[in-house]
């Protein structure tokens, strides 16, 4: 035990980033839990990823495919505006375009993760083997439970499967498959 403490505490000592891995590497278990998870874990990875890298963001110059996936993003933004104000123009004012315009707004946190992966990756400041294992033990846990949940009729939480599908720890959503694969 007293091993097992001491390689925890030579890891923290060594790597100054070691909570910003973390957040990363808890991105295969939020997907489990919920999409309330993984947007609290998201915008948690985004802040420590801007807090570590400071400056580093505007200094960078980037390749022409994160350009492209700008251009995407900026595109993607312009078309519902040009659609919100149509909407404004003839017909008034009108929720659907307004929830569609702030989502495309919203669309950018992607863009923003991609930016943040891609420097952090870049400065060596990201480790992925933490990522791996957690995705590799949740895909595992997954399967192992889906399987329980074929043969028992609920898995280990409590939840009840038919016999056409099982879906694990999603409940009733049929994902489960898409989420190992």
């Amino acid at each position: 035990m007293a091993y097992i403490q001491s390689i925890f505490q030579k890891e923290f000592q060594n790597n100054n980033y070691l909570t910003l891995n973390f957040v990363f590497a808890f991105f295969p278990i939020s997907f489990i839990i919920g999409s309330f998870v993984v947007n609290l874990n998201l915008l948690f990875f985004c802040c420590l990823g801007i807090y570590y890298l400071k400056s580093k963001i505007f200094r960078t110059k980037f390749d022409l495919s994160i350009k492209v996936i700008f251009l995407f993003f900026i595109i993607i933004l312009f078309s519902t505006s040009l659609s919100f104000i149509k909407t404004l123009y003839f017909e008034g004012f009108d929720y659907a375009s307004l929830e569609r315009l702030f989502k495309s707004i919203l669309f950018f946190r992607f863009f923003l993760l991609l930016i943040i992966i891609y420097l952090l990756s870049k400065f060596d400041i990201l480790n992925f083997k933490y990522f791996f294992i957690t995705a590799a033990l949740s895909c595992v846990i997954l399967s192992a439970d889906i399987i329980y949940q074929y043969i028992f009729g609920f898995d280990i939480i409590g939840l009840k499967g038919n016999y056409l599908d099982n879906h694990g720890f999603f409940g009733d959503e049929h994902i489960a498959g898409g989420y190992i694969q």
